[in-house]
């Protein structure tokens, strides 16, 4: 390799490891995205050409109700990550005003390789969008760019709404309200302490949710707890959020944050069955079967006990706690704590919430285990 060369090969790396490094430390919401602008200031000037030579700038594109502005490279995963998603916004909020422009920063200088890279990201997807060549980096210096990728959105009077660094998990659902707030489409919603029938949770609200029940359902307790988190915050009237939370948290062994969890959940929404039934099974484990009995019982998801009492309605939400009742008056306490957690476990886990109940131990089981705990002491 002669000097020219290798002199160049080093000038990339070196950049492209610069960027990479900077990539590493931002966090969106808390690092900022650019160290000459920030949102609230007019957004600086911007004139690069595309692939074809085009000349592209922000003055362009003046007429648009936002333009989305989007530092990349194809070295960066999250770059390609985010590109996949801004199709979607493209297709999405395209015709109701957004433009979005993609800025390349691939390195300081751009070669035939850089160039190959590029289109041969760019063919692997259908983008509807300008991708515009910031040959020197003019650009990304000027703007002060600190992650790559980095993205900001200019409203249509030229200042900076938007703005965030590299492209966390949360970025889709983060820059997603941003937009539709650009647009004038973000609806705030209406928040009560209290629920009410036919409560449409936020939609921010419901995508944590959902990502952190196919998480706990699949057992991975550590990353369906923030996206839980996110959804109670997203939207702090709806009850699903905490009784979930609690689910997990006892699934974690931390009974305290479980109860919490739940009572919150239950004063959100009184006559859930489930969330009872959540908090009857964290007192008989923790063999407050009394409790927990005196709890069921005030409910509404009991089925009717004892001579002269309607005929069950049918519904799958009921619980038959007689057996439970019977073995309690007999004095089996620990039988009646055995059937409650057993019956519990059976409704909840119809309900989609897997307990990961204690094995019940036979006679011959209980008895080896006294014995092996007795030759420990």
């Amino acid at each position: 390799m002669d000097s020219a060369v290798f002199r160049r090969v080093l000038r990339h790396s070196l950049v492209a490891l610069t960027l990479i490094s900077l990539t590493t430390f931002s966090v969106s919401g808390a690092a900022a995205a650019f160290k000459n602008i920030k949102v609230g200031d007019q957004a600086l000037p911007l004139s690069l050409q595309d692939l074809e030579g085009q000349e592209h700038s922000l003055a362009k594109y003046r007429d648009s109700e936002a333009i989305l502005i989007f530092f990349w490279a194809t070295w960066s995963q999250r770059s390609l990550t985010e590109l996949d998603d801004l199709e979607k916004f493209q297709a999405q909020y395209g015709e109701k005003g957004l433009q979005i422009l993609a800025v390349n920063v691939e390195n300081q200088t751009m070669g035939d390789e850089d160039l190959a890279k590029i289109r041969s990201a760019l063919g692997e997807r259908q983008i509807d969008f300008p991708v515009l060549l910031d040959k020197g980096l003019k650009t990304y210096n000027e703007w002060g760019v600190i992650a790559t990728p980095t993205t900001a959105i200019v409203s249509s009077e030229g200042v900076v709404t938007f703005d965030l660094s590299s492209y966390p998990t949360s970025g889709y659902l983060d820059m997603d309200r941003a937009i539709q707030k650009a647009l004038g489409l973000y609806v705030e919603e209406e928040k009560k302490a209290e629920a009410r029938p036919g409560y449409v949770p936020a939609r921010e609200a419901m995508l944590h949710l959902g990502l952190g029940k196919r998480h706990a359902e699949k057992g991975f307790m550590t990353k369906a707890l923030p996206e839980l988190e996110k959804a109670a915050v997203a939207d702090s009237a709806w009850a699903d959020p905490h009784m979930y939370l609690g689910f997990v948290h006892f699934r974690q062994g931390d009974a305290e944050k479980a109860a919490a969890s739940l009572e919150k959940a239950a004063q959100l929404d009184p006559g859930r069955a489930e969330i009872m039934w959540l908090r009857g099974y964290l007192l008989t484990a923790d063999e407050k079967v009394d409790d927990a009995l005196a709890l069921l019982l005030s409910g509404e998801s009991v089925e009717p006990q004892g001579e002269g009492s309607e005929e069950p309605s049918g519904d799958e939400k009921a619980l038959d706690l007689t057996e439970v009742l019977a073995l309690k008056e007999e004095g089996k306490t620990a039988d009646a704590a055995m059937a409650l957690e057993d019956l519990l476990a059976a409704r909840l886990g119809e309900a989609g919430f897997a307990m990961a109940r204690k094995k019940q131990l036979n006679a011959m089981e209980k008895m080896k285990l006294m014995m092996q705990q007795k030759q420990g002491q």
